[in-house]
C-alpha cells in the first residue's frame, strides 16, 4: 500500500511488516504480536515492567508518608487518642510530661488510649497577663461541658484528670481553642467516659446538689498555685459562693435513714470551709489569706468520708478522688 512519507516506517528497523493495515486485516492485533521479535518482546516486557514498578513505588510511598495523626483541635467530642512515642514532650529527667503534642492519633474508645475529648471551647475574650490567669481561664472554660458530659466526677477511673490543652502563652493572639478532655498520662484508659444523669431520683438530686460546688472547685484545684493575694482571693471569692450553694442545697436533701448522720456531718464541715473562705476573702496579706485557704482546703477535703457514706447510702460511686475535692 502507499503511505505517505512522514508515516513511513521503512527506517524503523524494529517496525514488523505485520503492523501494517494488511497484518490487521489478515489477523488483527494478536497476529501483529505474533510476529513481534525477540528484541521487540524484550523491549514491551521491561517497559511493562519499569511502568509496574514505578506505580508500586508510587502507592508505597503514598502509604508510608500519610500521616495517620491529627490536630487535637479538630476532635469532635466522644473522640478517643494515642499520644505516639515519638510527639511525647519529656522533661531533663526523661519522664513524660503534661505538655501535650499538637497532633494525636485517634483510636475506637475500646481500645486502650491516653484520653478522650470531651469538648472545643474557645478563651474568652479578656486579657490573659499571667500564666496561673491562663490556666484558670482555660480550665473555667471547660467546667460546663465537663460536668454535662459526666455529672459525676467520682465515677471516673481513679487517675483520669479532667484537664484543659490550652494555647501556649506567646500564641495567644491566634490560637483560642481549648480542648477540654479526660487524660490519663499513667495507666491506659479502657472504656469511654461520657455518662448520663444516674437512674433514681436521689441520685439525680444528689448530683444537682453538689454540682455547683463541684465546677468551681475544678476551676481551681488543677491550676497551678496562686501566689499573689489578689489571686487568692479570687479563689476565696468564687468557693464561698460555691460554699453557700452546697450547703443550701445538702440541707434539703432527702436521703436514706443510714445517711442522715452523714448528711449533718457533710453540712458541718462545709460550714467550716464556707467560714474559712470567707476569712480568705477579707484578708489584707498574702500570708493570712494562704492560712485560710489551706484551712478551707482541709475542710472540703475531710468532707469526701462523709460525702462517701451519703453516696453509698444513694447507690452512687464510692471512689474517693484523688485529685480534687469534689463531693
Amino acid at each position: 500500500m502507499d503511505i505517505p512519507p512522514q508515516y513511513s516506517y521503512g527506517a524503523d528497523p524494529y517496525r514488523p511488516p505485520e503492523f501494517d493495515g494488511g497484518a490487521r486485516r489478515r489477523g488483527g492485533f494478536t497476529a501483529g504480536l505474533r510476529g513481534m521479535g525477540a528484541a521487540n518482546w524484550a523491549r514491551l516486557l521491561a517497559g511493562v515492567t519499569v511502568g509496574g514498578l514505578v506505580l508500586l513505588m508510587a502507592v508505597h510511598n503514598r502509604d508510608v508518608t500519610r500521616d495517620p495523626r491529627v490536630a487535637l483541635t479538630s476532635l469532635a467530642p466522644g473522640t478517643c487518642y494515642v499520644i505516639d512515642d515519638r510527639d511525647k514532650v519529656s522533661d531533663d529527667a526523661g519522664q513524660s510530661t503534661f505538655d501535650y503534642p499538637g497532633r494525636v492519633r485517634t483510636v475506637p474508645c475500646t481500645q486502650p488510649h491516653r484520653g478522650e475529648v470531651v469538648a472545643q471551647v474557645s478563651l474568652p475574650h479578656i486579657e490573659l497577663r499571667t500564666q496561673s490567669a491562663l490556666v484558670r481561664a482555660a480550665l473555667s472554660s471547660c467546667q460546663l461541658d465537663f460536668a454535662d458530659y459526666n455529672p459525676d466526677p467520682w465515677s471516673l477511673p481513679q487517675n483520669v484528670l479532667a484537664a484543659p490543652i490550652y494555647p501556649k502563652f506567646r500564641d495567644l493572639d491566634t490560637r483560642r481553642t481549648v480542648t477540654c478532655v479526660y487524660d490519663d498520662d499513667g495507666l491506659p484508659i479502657r472504656t469511654a467516659l461520657r455518662a448520663g444523669l444516674s437512674s433514681t431520683s436521689e441520685q439525680r438530686e444528689y448530683l444537682r446538689a453538689v454540682r455547683p460546688y463541684n465546677m468551681a472547685v475544678s476551676a481551681w484545684v488543677d491550676a497551678k498555685g496562686p501566689a499573689e493575694l489578689g489571686e487568692l482571693v479570687d479563689w476565696a471569692e468564687d468557693m464561698k459562693t460555691a460554699e453557700h450553694q452546697i450547703i443550701d442545697r445538702l440541707a434539703a436533701l432527702t436521703v436514706p435513714n443510714e445517711a442522715q448522720q452523714a448528711l449533718g456531718t457533710l453540712l458541718d464541715q462545709h460550714r467550716q470551709a464556707l467560714a474559712a473562705w470567707q476569712a480568705a476573702a477579707s484578708a489584707t496579706s498574702r500570708e493570712q489569706a494562704a492560712q485560710q485557704v489551706q484551712a478551707a482546703c482541709r475542710a472540703d477535703k475531710d468532707s469526701q468520708e462523709a460525702a462517701r457514706t451519703v453516696r453509698r447510702a444513694l447507690g452512687l460511686s464510692t471512689s474517693t478522688r484523688t485529685q480534687g475535692r469534689s463531693v
